[in-house]
């Protein structure tokens, strides 16, 4: 199901594949008749040797809009299936992220009540684990090598009695925090891919729009001088929207895609809150920090 769905196109594109096809129709259904009918018309200007352009004229614009389409096709899906593969790392990153904030949440709970604010700082607690990913990798690594420190002293005085195994806390957070780097990395690299993918989009956009108009008022001045008035109605290109016919223009095939072609990819989400409520709610700031 995920596939076919990858496979689909967004509706901006599904719009310009469908005004390629009504333009592509016409040329297949009456692009001998234009051809036949032009070449009469204006055959009696041509010189000896010439021959009317409009049938080589005719197939060079339908095996041009061919081409623009697929492309633009073919752009739009690579540019779905990288966003989709960018989704699943941030899917992990996010996981991750909570792993940590659960594991830094319970080292915390061990010194709470015990170490003072600035005692908990030295070994690397800080007062709230951080909302954004970086920061909070950096945290949790800090918080591992003062942990595994040998000279890290923890005094029976200090902790009033309680056994803390300081090596064994560390060893507790540094997978989660090593598989945070690494989600880290990963999505870092699907986001750069992404921003490849949608640039090539962009730019097939691009090229389909300006080529698409010029040859749909091409197409549609050859049928018109053809005598074919119904059929250049239909192809006629829209002036207020690039890349469709006028009689798609106010269809629902352009829908509601409120984001204009050209944006980058979406800005890396705010890291989730902790499952053991050491977050707080942060307002799309991803350098605020989160409660303990």
């Amino acid at each position: 199901m995920l596939t076919k769905t990858l496979n689909l196109p967004s509706t901006m594109v599904a719009a310009r594949m469908k005004s390629s096809e009504i333009v592509l129709s016409a040329l297949e259904s009456h692009g001998r008749r234009m051809a036949d009918v032009l070449g009469g018309k204006y055959s009696p200007h041509l010189e000896e040797g010439q021959s009317a352009p409009f049938d080589t004229q005719i197939q060079l614009f339908a095996k041009e809009l061919i081409r623009l389409s697929t492309e633009l096709r073919e752009a739009e899906r690579r540019n779905r299936r990288q966003k989709a593969r960018e989704t699943k790392a941030r899917t992990r990153r996010d996981a991750d992220v909570q792993q940590v904030n659960v594991k830094v949440g319970r080292v915390r709970r061990a010194f709470s009540g015990v170490f003072d604010e600035d005692q908990m700082a030295e070994i690397g607690l800080a007062r709230r684990n951080a909302r954004d990913s970086e920061v909070l990798l950096e945290q949790a690594a800090t918080l591992v090598v003062n942990l595994e420190q040998p000279e890290l002293e923890l005094a029976d005085a200090q902790l009033g009695g309680i056994d803390v195994d300081a090596p064994n806390l560390a060893a507790d957070v540094k997978p989660s925090a090593e598989s945070l780097r690494e989600s880290l990395a990963e999505l870092r690299r699907e986001q750069r891919r992404t921003e490849v993918t949608q640039i090539a989009k962009n730019q097939a956009m691009k090229e389909f729009n300006h080529s698409f108009l010029w040859i749909a008022r091409s197409v549609e001045s050859l049928l018109q001088l053809a005598g074919l008035e119904e059929q250049a109605v239909r192809v006629r290109p829209s002036s207020r929207r690039p890349g469709v016919t006028e009689r798609l223009e106010t269809s629902d095939a352009e829908g509601d895609e409120s984001a204009a072609e050209g944006a980058t990819p979406e800005a890396d989400d705010d890291a989730p809150a902790a499952e053991d409520g050491s977050a707080e709610p942060a307002s799309g700031d991803t350098s605020s920090e989160a409660s303990p």
